[in-house]
């Protein structure tokens, strides 16, 4: 089955070249540009990863971040958030928030696709154990 990656960024550059790295890659690939719009999304469509930059035009992608975990639906999707500068600062909270990564803006696409690949696949892993654990209860 074809996974899919929620991609938020209010660049429209950025989202355009993640979109083609992740189609080229096989991902089925939901984009929105705003916080409002990608909690919109998630209403209608939960997707396997999401792409979060931290710098949204209407929302701080930390404060979106917070969201995405205090909700039951969503809590379990993996977010790798997306910055444009190295401060370790936000990267710091952003991990305490529940992101699993963070990744650099310009960013090697083959080093994304790398963390992608295994934040996925711990993803599933979690949920087959979870599943095992209903079953065994």
């Amino acid at each position: 089955m074809k996974q899919n990656i929620l991609v938020v960024d209010d660049s429209t550059i950025a989202r355009s070249l993640l979109k083609e790295i992740l189609s080229e890659e096989g991902y089925g690939v939901l984009l929105a540009e705003s916080g409002l719009e990608m909690l919109s999304s998630l209403k209608s469509h939960l997707p396997d990863l999401i792409l979060l930059d931290i710098h949204l035009g209407d929302m701080n992608g930390l404060e979106a971040c917070t969201l995405i975990k205090g909700d039951s639906k969503t809590k379990d999707i993996p977010i790798i958030l997306i910055r444009g500068s190295a401060n370790a600062k936000e990267w710091a909270q952003g991990l305490q928030l529940g992101a699993v990564d963070c990744v650099l803006k310009p960013f090697n696409s083959m080093e994304l696709v790398v963390r992608i690949h295994a934040h996925l696949a711990l993803s599933q892993t979690n949920k087959l154990l979870k599943q095992t654990e209903t079953r065994l209860q």
